[in-house]
């Protein structure tokens, strides 16, 4: 575990020659047709696999281990094919991280299927995301702080951290997020790739 509660080696994906770090991708959130079909698409693989099922007659304990096996297969397979349909292969690079607060690091983004890629933005975003009851998975996510990138694709740029900002910060029912966000329209709908970025307290 990592300072403020993080685990940077799960950010961190590999240091490259150049010296700058190339971020490990956190999620992708669709919104639109891409959505709507890959939600259409892991329901008609549950209740085609519930139908299998019961006409083998399978123990109900057994059925209910199989579908759920299903369940995380259908989604593993739906985000493969929206990635691969929809998806536009973008990739962000840092010149350090971690960063710590009132410091300065520059950012660079590519995208490698520029035509899955209309009305690109890239956001340099801090949110907080908390879940309000303990029992609760649904994850409510409020952002602090919004500051777009421009050409970033043709260049390198720097991005300034508030003194005061607040770091990252991981526990159990809130979260402190700082990430680097692409978006992007496609005729799919509109996809968010975030890029999570670790920031550490300011120097005393």
């Amino acid at each position: 575990m990592g300072p403020s509660g993080l685990d940077s080696g799960s950010i961190i994906q590999h240091v490259q020659d150049d010296g700058w770090t190339r971020l490990r991708r956190g999620g992708v959130k669709r919104t639109g047709r891409a959505s709507c079909l890959s939600f259409g698409g892991i329901a008609l693989l549950t209740i085609a696999g519930f139908f299998v099922l019961a006409a083998l007659r399978i123990h109900p304990l057994v059925s209910f281990v199989i579908l759920c096996a299903v369940l995380v297969f259908a989604g593993l397979v739906v985000s493969a094919i929206a990635e691969l349909l929809w998806g536009n292969g973008a990739r962000v690079e840092v010149s350090r991280q971690p960063v710590r607060a009132g410091e300065t690091f520059k950012v660079r983004c590519g995208i490698g299927r520029p035509r899955n890629a209309q009305e690109l933005k890239v956001l340099w975003q801090g949110r907080e995301e908390a879940v309000l009851r303990g029992y609760d998975t649904i994850r409510y996510t409020e952002p602090f702080h919004r500051q777009a990138l421009s050409d970033v694709q043709n260049t390198s740029v720097s991005v300034d951290i508030p003194p005061d900002a607040m770091p990252s910060f991981s526990a159990k029912n809130v979260r402190i997020v700082w990430s680097v966000v692409v978006e992007t329209r496609t005729g799919g709908g509109l996809a968010q790739n975030d890029f999570p970025l670790l920031v550490l307290p300011a120097r005393s």
